[in-house]
């Protein structure tokens, strides 16, 4: 998939197309998608996420939301994201929007090969390892991939019921797994995961704010790959993820 592009935005158009066309001429493999069909076709297996900015995405609100909408989708699926969008939107739409300040920016109109250099620069970032954060508080899951964004791909997921679909869909290297969570917990999530021969191999490592001798007791007997107090600091996080790999 390192030639491989997905150009979002929040409806199909015209413009899309062309823009489509020109990076398929350059001999990209490019997809389009828009609205609903992002959330079923997003992955984190090296594609590079286009996400094509409105004329009016500053001055619609419905068409504000849905970028928010989309942009949010992106975020916790993928590290693989470049925005194309008006020079003079380009501060207020990162204000509203900071999750996206860490990704580069391409102006329009579109100049090609200042496109195809941002394209390389997040298709050759070091972060070659995929890390997946499985827990139900969105807010601590920010957190741990603010830490650890620079050094891997990162993407979220905030219910435990969905963990087992994604990574059907996803190739993950490392699980930071929530030990507590509404519906199934840790420990049932991560059995479910350890029945799948194709998923087996998968570390994981709890987190977990508890630090108790019964709960320390509860996770080395799941013989997972260790575990990670929330309290404990960003560098014990990447030296317990660098163990890993």
């Amino acid at each position: 998939m390192e030639n491989s592009i997905v150009i979002v935005s929040n409806q199909y158009s015209i413009v899309l197309k062309v823009v489509e066309k020109k990076l398929t001429s350059l001999g990209y493999d490019v997809s389009t998608v828009a609205g609903d069909d992002l959330q079923t076709q997003i992955s984190v297996d090296g594609r590079t996420y286009l996400l094509y900015l409105p004329v009016d995405v500053m001055d619609s609100r419905p068409v504000f939301d849905e970028i928010l909408r989309l942009s949010d989708i992106l975020v916790k699926n993928t590290s693989d994201i470049v925005l194309i969008g008006e020079k003079k939107y380009h501060k207020d739409f990162i204000d509203k929007m900071p999750s996206l300040s860490e990704f580069p920016w391409v102006d329009r109109p579109l100049d090609l090969h200042t496109l195809m250099a941002a394209i390389k620069h997040e298709k050759y970032k070091d972060d070659t390892k995929n890390v997946l954060i499985v827990d139900d508080d969105p807010s601590y899951a920010r957190i741990v991939k603010t830490w650890i964004k620079d050094f891997y791909k990162v993407a979220m997921v905030n219910e435990s019921s969905e963990v087992v679909s994604f990574l059907s869909k996803n190739n993950v290297d490392l699980i930071l797994l929530d030990y507590e969570m509404p519906g199934f917990n840790g420990p049932q999530v991560f059995r479910m995961i350890k029945e799948k021969p194709e998923l087996a191999e998968i570390p994981i490592v709890f987190l977990t704010g508890v630090s108790s001798e019964k709960a320390v007791s509860e996770l080395n007997e799941l013989n997972g790959d260790g575990y990670f107090l929330k309290n404990t600091s960003r560098d014990k996080l990447l030296n317990k993820i660098k163990e890993q790999f």
